[in-house]
């Protein structure tokens, strides 16, 4: 999942391309009401040290507002997506105990995974050229950019784009079509369930 950064300095990997915002467990249909897990393990839900020291070069480029000392408005999402999603990532969470080692290896592979995902599935060029003209882009030219309709899911802020989500396979080795719930969320797929035809691509940078 991608999104534009808050605050972009010009020059970065942020000014012409989507930032990294992280992997969502899902389900494919709703389990007590509820279409994902969340917060799934209350005790080790803080990124250690050594890992945030290891991925913060890569953050700072790929996601900006992963390192806590990131001073942008989320900060600290990196502990936000571990906290939220990661300690939902893998059954292995529930095994670790007081194995820090243990700990760090998932936390190291959950992270390790997502920017291999954003290098699989960088930012299409039609975006990149959108932006820099400062040019709208249609709706369709994006959904085909990224596999079509049915793989994508597209978040606006008015008619202004804010996050690109990927539905993927659970061993995140392709993309699969997004389940109904995805596609038919207002915040997940609102560009589409708003009806907006033309997205607003162009981002200011200092």
């Amino acid at each position: 999942m991608g999104e534009p950064a808050m605050e972009i300095k010009c020059g970065t990997y942020a000014a012409n391309s989507l930032t990294l915002h992280g992997i969502w467990p899902q389900y494919t249909a709703a389990r007590n009401g509820a279409y994902w897990p969340q917060n799934c393990n209350a005790s080790h839900n803080q990124v250690l040290p050594g890992v945030a020291a290891k991925f913060a070069p890569m953050w700072k480029q790929y996601a900006p507002a992963y390192p806590a000392s990131s001073n942008l408005k989320f900060s600290d999402l990196a502990s936000h997506e571990w906290a939220k999603h990661g300690t939902c990532w893998s059954a292995a969470i529930s095994t670790v105990g007081s194995n820090t080692q243990a700990l760090s290896h998932l936390e190291d592979t959950f992270f390790q995974a997502s920017l291999d995902l954003n290098q699989k599935y960088p930012t299409p060029k039609v975006l990149q050229d959108a932006q820099a003209a400062g040019a709208t882009l249609a709706v369709s030219q994006l959904q085909a950019a990224f596999g079509g309709p049915s793989k994508v899911a597209l978040s606006c802020k008015g008619s202004t784009l804010n996050m690109v989500s990927l539905c993927l396979s659970k061993d995140m080795t392709a993309q699969v079509n997004c389940p109904p719930s995805t596609l038919q969320s207002s915040y997940d797929n609102g560009c589409v369930t708003s009806g907006v035809t033309q997205l607003q691509v162009a981002y200011k940078c200092s």
